[in-house]
């Protein structure tokens, strides 16, 4: 809990912040339009891309995005059934732990027990990332060029706000640093800000990560780390984790600042922001405590030897 829920609780409220403020709207609006309905699938893929590799949390991404991908999927007349899979390709593959520099918890959590920062293995982060997108983008397309040949359209009934259960709450809270449930907490602009001023906070998520981690951090004194009334650590086992927090922190100021008149209610948001932390931290904590006690038993020992034999 104390090593982890400065992460969670700032990664929430950047989702939340994001959500509420309308920035990640804005920016699907802004790429819808300059892509065109000639380019739907593209747009949502990207649209999500851009604002989970920003550090939004998944489910914050997915659930302000499916409303618009509904109306982008009308509009151009395609099944509505592929817009979770557009929405996936942009926010739960690449950009969730593949891409360099992405900030999400499923890539900061090995970073104390490896020595690494976000931007570990860029090379390979690339190459992966590019078979990740040419592959998807290539099922999308041929999965929308044999709904197009069959005459399937979009035939959809009015979107409503999601509903979320207690069971999805429950299988998501491991799964991301989000609990949905926080999703109809706060209050929403009335609109959003334009694409400049709706990006601006990821681009102070990436580049102050890069920044942080590859530059400041490697530059500075942190040898009195190593002294045990500190934790007995260096520099490269939390170095990755700091960047993080300080890009989101950063990005937190940012959103708030450029938003703050925007926003109905800014204590709300940080509530619910604060609020949806708090189920996964603890769920997350569970697991690795769990973790830790099987491996202190005495007969745990017996497996890794049993293995490499």
């Amino acid at each position: 809990m104390a090593q982890w829920f400065p992460l969670f609780l700032l990664g929430g409220l950047f989702g939340k912040f994001m959500g509420d403020s309308g920035s990640v709207s804005a920016i699907a609006q802004y790429l819808t339009r300059k892509l065109g309905a000639s380019h739907t699938m593209l747009a949502v893929v990207a649209a999500s891309a851009i604002v989970t590799y920003g550090g939004v949390s998944v489910f914050v991404a997915f659930f302000v995005l499916a409303p618009l991908a509904h109306e982008m999927f009308r509009a151009a007349n395609l099944p509505r059934r592929l817009i979770p899979a557009a929405v996936g390709l942009g926010a739960f593959t690449f950009t969730m732990s593949v891409m360099p520099g992405t900030p999400s918890v499923n890539n900061a959590i090995p970073m104390p027990y490896f020595g690494t920062t976000t931007f570990a293995a860029p090379g390979l982060s690339l190459i992966a990332s590019a078979i990740i997108i040419v592959f998807g983008m290539w099922w999308l397309g041929r999965a929308e060029a044999a709904a197009r040949k069959a005459g399937e359209g979009y035939a959809g009934e009015a979107v409503t706000a999601p509903v979320v259960n207690e069971m999805v709450r429950e299988q998501a809270a491991p799964a991301g640093d989000f609990d949905p449930a926080e999703l109809q907490h706060g209050k929403p602009a009335e609109s959003g800000p334009p694409f400049v001023l709706a990006i601006l906070p990821i681009v102070v998520v990436i580049v102050t990560n890069f920044l942080m981690a590859l530059v400041v951090f490697p530059r500075l004194d942190f040898s009195y780390l190593s002294e045990p009334r500190w934790g007995g650590i260096t520099i490269g086992a939390v170095s990755g984790v700091w960047s993080v927090l300080v890009a989101l922190a950063l990005a937190n100021l940012t959103v708030m600042l450029i938003n703050f008149r925007r926003l109905p209610s800014v204590r709300e948001t940080l509530d619910a922001g604060a609020n949806s932390a708090a189920m996964p931290m603890l769920m997350i904590a569970s697991l690795v405590g769990f973790g830790a006690v099987v491996a202190a038993v005495p007969a745990f020992a017996l497996v890794p030897t049993f293995l490499g034999t």
